[in-house]
């Protein structure tokens, strides 16, 4: 089989505006302006949770940074990231590159 062997871990946002509050999402869906250029390489995407959604679900509203930091939310979201990083050293251990981690940007969300 012919695999790239990279991969980028991509925020759960970036494949996936549904998980937005409003007015955040400002696309349909997937944000192909930044992931059409990772996917059309044929650049494989590993997709960390939504620490937001599966804490505080859909019907949430737009909170500071500060408001997030307690130790409960720490707490969950280090539970929700640990499978994913068992997923990302086994693709280290297998010699796979990771390229990059892109995060959301709200300044740049959905230029497509």
């Amino acid at each position: 089989m012919n695999r790239s062997r990279k991969i980028v871990i991509v925020c759960n946002c970036l494949l996936n505006a549904n998980a937005k509050i409003r007015p955040y999402a400002l696309c349909p869906g997937v944000d192909t302006a930044a992931l059409g250029p990772i996917i059309s390489q044929g650049i494989g995407l590993v997709q960390l949770p939504c620490p937001e959604t599966s804490y505080l679900g859909m019907t949430r509203w737009g909170m500071t940074k500060e408001q997030y930091d307690t130790a409960g939310y720490r707490a969950h979201c280090r539970t929700i990231l640990g499978p994913v990083l068992l997923e990302i050293a086994a693709y280290a251990r297998a010699g796979y590159e990771l390229l990059e981690i892109l995060g959301p940007n709200p300044a740049l969300n959905c230029l497509n």
